[in-house]
């Protein structure tokens, strides 16, 4: 005496040679990136950069790993993309993710005062036949671009480092 129970269901799934995708062939940029300077407790400081995750990406990720990229540069250097250094990735799909910028001379030492740091995002996935990307979301800045107090009068620089 057995008993079954039926669900509905579930979407077709398709493996082998010739099976028609249902992954989507283009992803939408990360909206609205937020960046904020932030301290450990040891006194190292770090940039936390926050991001919405449109539903679409993470009803993909569902299907297959997304991974967000971080592109960032400082003041008017080019992207780590187009200078062919590394970008930030957890390799995870999450709102948040901390980074821990390079060293602009002593250990520990960010110097927001002097100095520009941007940053702008794009989803990737890898189905094995091809890579999928994202544009990049809107660039965020935080700190002080220098090159603005180049053409300051010196009883300006002041008031512009407040």
């Amino acid at each position: 005496m057995y008993h079954y129970v039926v669900g509905p269901f579930s979407e077709i799934v398709s493996f082998g040679k010739n099976a028609p995708s249902v992954l989507p062939e283009t992803l939408e940029a990360p909206p609205k990136p937020r960046v904020e300077l932030l301290t450990r407790n040891d006194g190292e400081p770090y940039f936390s950069l926050e991001r919405d995750i449109p539903e679409s990406v993470t009803k993909t990720n569902q299907k297959i790993i997304i991974t967000p990229h971080i592109d960032w540069k400082i003041g008017d250097g080019k992207w780590a993309s187009e200078s062919g250094k590394p970008l930030y990735s957890t390799g995870l799909l999450q709102n948040n993710i901390t980074i821990f910028p390079q060293n602009t001379g002593q250990t520990g030492e960010l110097n927001v005062e002097a100095n520009l740091y941007s940053f702008r995002v794009f989803f990737q996935y890898n189905d094995g036949k091809k890579t999928v990307k994202s544009p990049f979301s809107i660039p965020v800045s935080i700190g002080t671009p220098a090159y603005k107090y180049k053409m300051a009068s010196s009883w300006a620089v002041p008031e512009l480092n407040k």
